[in-house]
């Protein structure tokens, strides 16, 4: 049985999820929490090639959802046995910025679950899941600064992901997930002290 805990943060591109994975790292690191950072799509090989295809427009429209979601879980496979599991085995609390339910939300709920049932493949289930709630106009407006978008990081996209997160994080709970929604348009440290109160009530860390 592992002894670690899974920490996960997630949004829509722009909500302040690396943001909030790093100032919770500072936290933890100040109170001596034996903790390690990770994220997804990973920096191995196949994240690589994940993150050149959400960046470059070629693909726009070309490449097939259900290509993406094969990616995307076959870069969680490698994630789970080379990180996840033996960071959990060795009882740290690792804190992920974005996981399953990301794919749930940027390829359809019902397509990621049945390409993963068809696989058999089963990752380790969050210890609590934090979803940055943050409004599309506002979301729009902090991405307006980067000079090259994603694929998924326009508006009438972006509605249709936050509608499908909402859809997955709704069926996740009904399966028993612990998924918290966090107000995003607070400033950061407000939404790091938020996340860090319910990680002491919900006795995931006890500093």
């Amino acid at each position: 049985m592992k002894k670690g805990k899974l920490i996960v943060l997630e949004g829509l591109d722009g909500a302040g999820t690396t943001t909030q994975a790093n100032l919770l790292s500072e936290f933890f690191k100040k109170m001596s929490v034996n903790h390690v950072v990770t994220a997804e799509p990973t920096k191995g090989k196949i994240g690589k090639l994940i993150k050149t295809i959400l960046r470059n427009s070629e693909f726009k429209g070309t490449v097939l959802d259900d290509i993406l979601i094969l990616l995307f879980t076959a870069d969680r496979i490698e994630h789970t046995k080379n990180f996840l599991e033996p960071s959990l085995d060795e009882s740290k609390i690792v804190i992920s910025d974005r996981y399953y339910l990301s794919t749930y939300a940027y390829q359809g709920f019902k397509k990621t679950d049945e390409i993963v049932q068809l696989i058999s493949v089963k990752f380790p289930v969050p210890a609590i899941t934090f979803f940055i709630d943050v409004k599309v106009k506002t979301l729009l407006k902090r991405l307006a600064v980067r000079e090259k978008r994603e694929i998924f990081e326009y508006e009438n996209m972006m509605k249709k992901i936050k509608l499908n997160y909402e859809e997955a994080i709704s069926k996740l709970i009904f399966r028993g997930e612990e998924i918290i929604k966090i107000d995003g348009e607070k400033e950061p440290i407000e939404i790091r002290d938020e996340i860090i109160y319910n990680l002491k009530k919900l006795k995931i860390i006890s500093c």
